[in-house]
């Protein structure tokens, strides 16, 4: 297989402030050499086949197969037959697609944190796949969300917003954990970070996610290592940091009042906690240029790993 390409934000967008481009792909095709990509794309298949290699392991596509790919992902296509499939490129956070909102649906992390995670580190290959009256819906909102993206009409990046929200949350709220063995723990292990997501700025306890998981202690622990190589405090924690950095970038709010806000419990420990996992202090992170804490930031927002190690500090803006 040729080597990889990556294929950049300023290449798939045509319009720099608005990261969004979709095609609704009907035929077949020849092979699309292995890439790479800076942003998230979605892929569903409505009619037909197509063969995908995603991280060197091959996955038949068909009708109501979902599947969400990050810059992580290499992937490439062998071939398609007969495949009427709608493909979305576009960056969730800077279009504010995935909302406070959206992330409470267990659907959400199985579909764009989970699954993705397993096929890159695993021998995973329990892609979602939506039943015949869920295609026929998925297919009816990528029609109207594709003619809104090609028309241009007035007004058409509300519409788009509105359809991607619209398919995203239905995707989410479709999917349910694959009957698999080495998956059986994902639909649980998505209650517990939904739970996170929605209560982050409170006290959360190991018996709460127990609670809401149906599982002890031990076993939790070794789910969430599992599936994001991470610990539940951690990744807590990590997600509390996330937040406090987007605050730290949108508004002037002091940073001792950032850390209470994200549900740290005093100043000191979140920056002491901030510079352990970011390897700077809030303040040397709010006075960094946009592109450098963004890129920080996105950092944050993936499991720090043996395969993902933490970036190298940042020169000082």
């Amino acid at each position: 297989m040729p080597p990889r390409t990556t294929i950049a934000a300023t290449t798939a967008f045509p319009e720099p402030d608005f990261p969004f481009a979709c095609t609704l792909f009907t035929g077949s095709s020849k092979a699309f050499p292995p890439h790479t990509h800076e942003f998230t794309e979605i892929v569903v298949v409505f009619q037909g086949y197509t063969v995908d290699v995603i991280n060197g392991r091959d996955h038949a596509l068909s009708a109501g197969s979902v599947v969400v790919m990050s810059g992580n992902d290499t992937h490439a296509t062998l071939r398609s037959e007969h495949c009427r499939e709608l493909l979305v490129q576009c960056d969730l956070e800077r279009l504010g697609i995935a909302t406070a909102d959206l992330q409470v649906l267990p659907g959400y992390h199985l579909l764009f944190d989970l699954e993705p995670r397993l096929r890159r580190h695993t021998a995973h290959t329990g892609l979602f796949k939506l039943d015949a009256r869920g295609t026929a819906h998925a297919e009816s909102l990528a029609q109207r969300l594709f003619e809104e993206w090609r028309a241009r009409h007035p007004g058409y990046r509300f519409f788009v917003i509105t359809l991607l929200r619209e398919l995203i949350g239905f995707l989410c709220r479709a999917y349910t954990a694959p009957r698999l063995p080495s998956s059986h723990h994902l639909l649980r292990i998505s209650n517990a970070l939904a739970y996170i997501h929605q209560h982050y700025d409170e006290p959360i306890s190991i018996a709460a996610l127990e609670r809401c998981t149906k599982m002890q202690h031990a076993t939790l622990r070794r789910a969430f290592v599992s599936a994001l190589g991470t610990t539940p405090l951690q990744y807590i924690i990590q997600h509390r940091l996330l937040k406090a950095a987007h605050l730290l970038r949108t508004t002037d709010h002091s940073i001792t009042d950032i850390g209470i806000q994200v549900g740290f419990c005093d100043g000191n420990y979140f920056t002491r906690m901030f510079r352990k996992i970011l390897g700077v202090t809030p303040r040397r992170f709010r006075a960094m240029n946009d592109l450098t804490a963004q890129r920080l930031q996105h950092r944050l927002a993936l499991p720090v790993t043996t395969d993902n190690p933490r970036p190298p500090l940042p020169s000082p803006h």
